[in-house]
């Protein structure tokens, strides 16, 4: 867009304004006369149509009179008083009496002709030239309240959305406005980018093997990675900026990101019309001959800047495939040619080159925008991400998927995330429950679940696990007490900030982790797992995680012999007490434990 043409455009739109406004005035005093005039005078008119064709023509069917008059009614009727028995009605704008009268359609010769006299053809290849069907059509398409038609306000928020869109949400303006250009018939496919054609994948919740290694050979190419860091930043963008992006993909719903996006092929428009007919006023009324184009009316509720322009058609290829043969029984209704339309829906595709690239780093992001599609309820968007997640496959991965699935209650959602879970494990040669033990997390936790870090002048804080699995922290001063809190000067060094936060993040993640960790045994109920003495001692009792859990439960043994009892763990993992407290023999090394329920005797 260059300065000349933006300047053509608020000319125009200016003007469009200055014409809109006292139409809208106009049918203010019009509904003061009757609020249902214009309903009113449409069925009057209509009445007294159908009698002059039906002696004319002798035409008596009456379904047939109606679509031949309601089709052709002209706008000049809204100026006859004898319509409604009355003398005089307001008087509109002199442009809407001259447009009134010049307005011409195609219905039969000279019963038309009386109503209109002097009647002038419109040029039949305008693209303004969309006369509504009726009178009451008409009407509608202005807003009682204000300004229904794109004017110069319109104008210059689009500019300033044009702005705060480039900034802040490139990759999603890139979208929309190639939504925009690929709907118009007009534009050149040479105009098209090639990107939205490379993240067309097939519908489904997790990608084909053909389809991941379709990307893992483009990133091969010199332009992969650059098309990885892309899809990287339009699926952030798309979870970081706005709820509505994150549960509907309709783009161009949204009026701020439409406007930004509809503004260069809207300048083309206007500034290609101003050329053809060397007129900024002819130009501006055509917006008032053909409003529903271009009204707000149109776009979700009134005056929020959304147009029927720009979200009318598919979207085209830019190389499209051949044409498909439509099977007449499968579409009875549709032609037997389909024409191939593309989808703006790249999500999926995006997704799955990330998934190809199988970046840990990509987890940072990835595992929050889960949780972001879990509350939001999104079950596409949630099973997809997940996918990726699990394709991804490193321990976090697994770590976050096994934190994930103790918020979920969604079964589809759910479901999918166990597949996920599922095939990551199995990538790493192990089950789902030995994913789950083997790869939780020890926070540096040494063999009492604790974690002292050093601070500046001789100070320490101290990680731990206290009540029923909570993270927490506590401080030693110089003598090794315990203190309520750290002096100031120690923490207001930039060291002593760091290490801090570092701590509070970890047992924010132990507080979670142990939820995680409580549900995985509370399950086990139900599941009936078992482990071998061997197997528990190295999954549970030596994890300074894990093992803080087991060593208060109690657990329910079952030796080679056949005979079964109940125990406790010490703080030594070969140390075993049974419930009362009393140290008791040692378990045989072919001992099977599970979780002891108070249900079991």
């Amino acid at each position: 867009m260059i300065d000349s043409d933006l300047a053509i455009t608020r000319m125009v739109l200016f003007e469009v304004g200055q014409l809109e406004r006292p139409l809208v005035r106009w049918m203010a005093e019009m509904k003061q006369v009757d609020p249902r005039v214009f309903d009113k005078l449409q069925q009057a008119w209509l009445e007294r149509y159908e009698q002059k064709i039906s002696s004319c023509y002798k035409i008596t069917q009456q379904p047939l009179l109606q679509n031949v008059t309601l089709a052709h009614m002209p706008l000049a009727a809204a100026m006859m008083p004898e319509l409604l028995n009355r003398q005089s009605l307001p008087r509109p704008p002199a442009w809407y009496r001259s447009f009134a009268r010049k307005y011409q359609t195609n219905a039969l010769g000279f019963i038309t002709s009386s109503f209109l006299p002097k009647p002038v053809r419109r040029s039949d290849g305008s693209y303004y030239n969309r006369t509504p069907n009726n009178l009451r059509e008409y009407f509608y398409s202005f807003s009682d309240s204000g300004t229904s038609l794109p004017d110069e306000k319109w104008f210059d928020q689009a500019l300033q959305d044009c702005e705060k869109m480039e900034r802040d949400i490139p990759h999603l303006l890139w979208l929309a406005r190639e939504m925009v250009l690929r709907e118009d018939a007009a534009s050149s496919t040479e105009s098209m980018d090639s990107r939205l054609e490379l993240f067309q994948v097939p519908e489904a919740p997790q990608p084909s093997l053909k389809t991941l290694a379709r990307y893992k050979e483009h990133l091969a190419k010199p332009e992969g990675i650059k098309d990885l860091e892309f899809a990287r930043s339009f699926v952030r963008e798309a979870f970081e900026s706005s709820e509505k992006i994150l549960t509907s993909w309709h783009l161009l719903k949204q009026p701020s990101l439409y406007r930004a996006a509809i503004l260069p092929r809207f300048v083309r428009l206007v500034t290609g019309a101003v050329s053809r007919t060397q007129s900024v006023r002819k130009v501006a009324e055509a917006f008032l001959l053909s409003p529903s184009l271009y009204s707000f009316r149109f776009g979700g509720g009134e005056n929020n800047g959304i147009m029927r322009l720009g979200r009318q058609k598919g979207l085209r290829y830019k190389n499209p495939p051949p044409v498909k043969s439509v099977k007449p029984d499968c579409h009875p209704c549709s032609s037997s040619l389909s024409s191939p339309t593309i989808s703006s829906d790249i999500i999926a595709g995006c997704l799955w080159m990330i998934a190809a690239a199988a970046d840990a780093v990509d987890l940072e992001w990835l595992l929050p925008a889960c949780k972001k599609a879990l509350a939001a309820e999104d079950v596409a968007i949630f099973n997809r991400l997940v996918a990726t997640v699990g394709l991804i496959g490193t321990p976090d991965a697994i770590r976050g998927m096994v934190r994930l699935r103790a918020r979920v209650r969604h079964a589809t959602m759910f479901n999918a995330l166990e597949r996920s879970l599922a095939k990551a494990a199995a990538a790493s040669g192990l089950t789902t429950v030995e994913a789950e033990e083997l790869l939780a997390q020890e926070y540096e936790l040494d063999s009492t679940s604790c974690h002292r870090l050093n601070l500046p002048d001789g100070y320490a804080a101290v990680l731990s696990i206290t009540g029923s699995g909570q993270g927490s922290i506590y401080y030693e001063g110089e003598k090794g007490d315990r203190i309520s809190k750290l002096p100031p000067f120690v923490l207001e060094q930039e060291k002593c900030k760091a290490l801090l936060k570092s701590m509070r993040s970890d047992a924010k993640a132990i507080s979670a982790d142990m939820l995680v960790h409580r549900y995985r045994l509370e399950r086990s109920w139900l599941t009936g797992q078992t482990w071998t003495l061997r197997a528990f001692i190295e999954r549970w009792l030596i994890h300074p995680l894990l093992g803080w859990l087991a060593r208060r439960q109690i657990w329910l043994v079952a030796e080679p012999g056949g005979s079964i009892r109940t125990c406790l763990f010490g703080k030594e993992a070969t140390t075993v007490y049974d419930p009362d407290g009393n140290k008791a023999p040692p378990l045989h090394p072919d001992t099977l434990l599970s979780l002891w329920h108070l249900l079991q005797k």
